[in-house]
């Protein structure tokens, strides 16, 4: 997931320039989408992961802690007793992934998988800050049954509303330059199959 700055996706094209990927192998749309706004669908699917990811980590610590004070104090903890403890805890946790992963590889484990990037809206590093600002920002997207994401619906350039708020885009990031290095050794090596579309 660590970004590399020789292949930052850089400005963000223009959304009517998308590129007709029906003719290209599936080696080469990593090339071809890299810097396009990426879409809701794929947006969609990496935060899905990113809420699985969050939860079972916040699962697992707290299984270890409440193991833990099992141990070492003869007591158990019942999360019936603490959800409101539990629930700032969860909050913050999510906070802090969110951010981190923003500021420091400009994805999460999410987005990395899905191959999307966030960066500024003019194509920038996002910063701690930056980050921080679309963390907070993104809840507000769920108010009024996810209005905000609506809006992502409705724009070209898919950004909803919590990337207005934060100046920030969602950007297709896979690794273009090792995307494209491995296509052009396939095709010096083996020209018909690289040639051969692959599956999409």
């Amino acid at each position: 997931m660590r970004r590399t700055r020789k292949v930052a996706p850089g400005t963000p094209t223009d959304p009517d320039d998308r590129p007709d990927l029906r003719s290209l192998d599936r080696r080469r749309r990593a090339v071809a989408l890299q810097g396009h706004y990426a879409g809701s669908v794929s947006r969609f699917l990496a935060f899905l992961l990113d809420v699985f990811v969050i939860g079972l980590i916040f699962g697992l610590g707290a299984l270890l802690v409440s193991s833990a004070v099992e141990v070492l104090f003869r007591t158990s903890l019942e999360a019936a007793d603490h959800r409101f403890l539990l629930t700032v805890l969860y909050f913050g946790w999510a906070f802090c992934y969110l951010a981190g992963w923003w500021a420091t590889a400009g994805r999460t484990v999410g987005m990395a998988l899905l191959g999307v990037m966030v960066v500024r809206a003019d194509g920038a590093d996002l910063g701690a800050g930056r980050a921080a600002a679309r963390a907070v920002c993104f809840p507000i997207s769920f108010v009024l049954f996810g209005a905000g994401f609506v809006i992502g619906l409705l724009r070209r350039d898919r950004r909803e509303l919590h990337d207005l708020l934060a100046g920030t885009c969602v950007i297709s990031a896979w690794d273009a330059a090792e995307a494209q290095l491995r296509a052009e050794a396939v095709a010096d090596a083996h020209p018909a199959l690289a040639s051969r579309p692959g599956p999409s």
